[in-house]
């Protein structure tokens, strides 16, 4: 019997769930899935982790720019720095969100704000 529990025990899935609410309509993998928070703890332990979250973030909006047919450019003009102290800064404020809906949410701000470049 203890054999099927632990049997039945590693063929769970090893991630959290994630609540409703932060679930995207996408399948999302990599330092996208990460807590704010955990994003957040990484960089205090080490700050050379922003290179593995920019490129993901940077890749995040490539992705964007290619889906979006009326945008050429998500993040027009704006460098690397700006856009990280940005997602620290929202990430810091909503430690539960995924790093991935920070960086939706930083799309949607810059939208907002209109430093899109259209097609």
């Amino acid at each position: 019997m203890r054999l099927a529990y632990l049997s039945l025990l590693m063929l769970l899935p090893i991630c959290p769930p994630a609540a409703a609410q932060d679930r995207p309509k996408v399948m999302v993998w990599g330092d996208g899935v990460t807590s704010c928070g955990k994003f957040i703890q990484a960089m205090n332990e080490n700050p050379e982790n922003e290179v593995s979250f920019g490129q993901w973030l940077h890749g995040y909006i490539s992705g964007r720019n290619e889906a979006d047919r009326l945008v050429r450019d998500h993040a027009a003009g704006i460098d690397r720095e700006s856009l990280m102290i940005w997602i620290t800064n929202y990430c810091k404020s909503n430690p539960l969100d995924s790093f991935f809906v920070a960086a939706s949410a930083l799309i949607s701000e810059l939208k907002a704000k209109g430093r899109i470049e259209l097609r």
